[in-house]
C-alpha cells in the first residue's frame, strides 16, 4: 500500500491535545493511518514510493461527520 504525504497546506488543523493550527503544515499517512503531523522541518524520512500532494492554497482539517440520522 502506498503512503501519502500532504505538504504545504496553507493551514492544517489538528485534533491533538493542543489543538494546533499549523501554517504550511504537513501530514503523513502510512497504511491508512495518520502517523505524523508537523512542519516540513520536522518531517521523518520517507519511503521512495510515498505519494506526495502539494496542498498549497488548501486547508487540511479533520473530516466532518453528520451523526444526526432519522
Amino acid at each position: 500500500m502506498t503512503n501519502i504525504l500532504l505538504t504545504n497546506a496553507d493551514l492544517l488543523l489538528t485534533m491533538d491535545s493542543a489543538r494546533r493550527e499549523l501554517v504550511h503544515g504537513a501530514l503523513l499517512i502510512e497504511e491508512n493511518v495518520i502517523t505524523w503531523v508537523g512542519t516540513p522541518e520536522t518531517m521523518p524520512p520517507l519511503d521512495d514510493d510515498t505519494t506526495r500532494y502539494d496542498m498549497r492554497g488548501k486547508l487540511v482539517m479533520p473530516g466532518m461527520v453528520n451523526t444526526h440520522h432519522h
